[in-house]
């Protein structure tokens, strides 16, 4: 049965800030809308700077949360598994878009450390999702790393040493990421714990009837293994397994011996996980077992995730110190995924010298680069699938 984190002292307590600031957050008109979603491309006037204040309550809130040290408590029943509803996490991603959007406004005021102040709340709040240890707040998390990291490039023009140094200063000091072994252990873990409860549940008010205990497994598998309703699913489920509630119940229980070899999996570094992920994973999509099939794979395109995530963050720490303390200070961190520094380029777009490229020796399609774009015009993409593509205007 899937447990509620350890309760977190209500004075310290991050969440009850974040859920008023979720509160806080403005209903945006059309006109504001299309300002706000198109925040490359329109001009930084006296509209774009009303919208961004629209913000201003909800983020004197994310701020002051950044700054508790306690355990975020979201107040979520999660021992209703894969039924607990999550509404935070859409929202908590809102937040991290609006600090992308607010921090073009704070670097066209000259005002750089309002732009780090409200970056550090975004990835604050991003690492307080992944306390429950489970997947897709976790994954949010990711997300919101990765749109923090390409706001700071994007407008990297506009921070000087000192925003530098109290942004590297922020990263510091709010929680650590949650990993996906963390999820894989507990949150997914205890997601399988939770249907085997399930059925123990339904066979103990059964009275015998094996009949009414498979209505039940389907209803429940229908219900929970795919976003969308699906009983022709539920029925393949249970008949692969062997088509009894003994035999789906032992499917449920085989989970656990999966789980452990997967933690023990997503704890291993990139040199060494690539080969004993495949060899895993080959065994996982060749077995019998649905339930295995079925909820497993996602846990290797997330560690994946993590570990592009992992290369981000070196990449922005990378050219944080750059703008401290030059060559000097790139060459300081690592490429956790090289034998040196990241790779160091100049960038041109449209032929004129824009600022330069940090890249990482991850091995995946896309490659990991950050363009930290030094010298402010047309804009183009920072990160991504196509980095250095123009954005075009609407």
């Amino acid at each position: 049965m899937m447990s509620r984190p350890a309760k977190a002292d209500p004075v310290s307590n991050p969440a009850l800030l974040y859920w008023q600031a979720f509160g806080m957050m403005p209903t945006l008109s059309e006109a504001e809308r299309q300002i706000h979603d198109h925040r490359r491309t329109v001009p930084v006037d006296d509209a774009y700077a009303a919208v961004a204040h629209r913000y201003d309550e909800a983020f004197r809130l994310v701020r002051k949360a950044a700054t508790l040290k306690g355990t975020a408590d979201w107040g979520i029943d999660l021992s209703e598994g894969p039924e607990a509803l999550l509404p935070h996490l859409a929202k908590a991603k809102s937040v991290a878009s609006a600090a992308q959007f607010r921090m073009r406004y704070f670097v066209a005021q000259g005002q750089a450390g309002e732009a780090v102040r409200d970056a550090v709340g975004a990835l604050a709040l991003g690492r307080h999702l992944g306390r429950d240890s489970v997947l897709i707040s976790t994954l949010v998390q990711i997300a919101i790393d990765a749109i923090v990291s390409s706001a700071v490039a994007e407008h990297f023009y506009g921070l000087d040493a000192a925003a530098a140094g109290q942004l590297l200063a922020g990263l510091e000091s709010i929680p650590k990421p949650t990993t996906i072994s963390e999820c894989v252990d507990k949150g997914e873990r205890s997601f399988g714990r939770w249907f085997r409860a399930r059925i123990e549940a339904f066979r103990a008010s059964s009275g015998g009837d094996e009949a009414k205990v498979l209505a039940e497994i389907r209803e429940l598998f229908a219900r929970n293994i795919r976003e969308e309703k699906d009983y022709e699913l539920a029925d393949q489920f249970i008949r692969e397994a062997g088509g009894t509630a003994e035999a789906v119940y032992q499917a449920a229980l085989e989970l656990e011996a999966f789980y452990d070899e997967l933690t023990a999996i997503t704890k291993l570094p990139r040199e060494t996980y690539a080969a004993a992920a495949d060899a895993f994973f080959a065994r996982v999509s060749s077995g019998k077992n649905p339930l295995v099939k079925e909820l497993l794979p996602a846990m290797k395109r997330a560690r994946e995730k993590e570990f592009r995530a992992e290369a981000r963050l070196g990449l922005l720490r990378a050219g944080l110190r750059y703008r401290q303390h030059g060559e000097d200070g790139w060459r300081s961190v690592p490429d956790p995924f090289g034998s040196g520094p990241f790779a160091f380029t100049r960038f041109s777009f449209q032929g004129k010298d824009r600022g330069f490229q940090l890249a990482s020796g991850f091995e995946g399609d896309p490659r990991e680069v950050l363009i930290f774009v030094e010298q402010d015009g047309p804009p183009f993409r920072v990160s991504g699938t196509q980095p250095g593509r123009a954005v075009e205007a609407p």
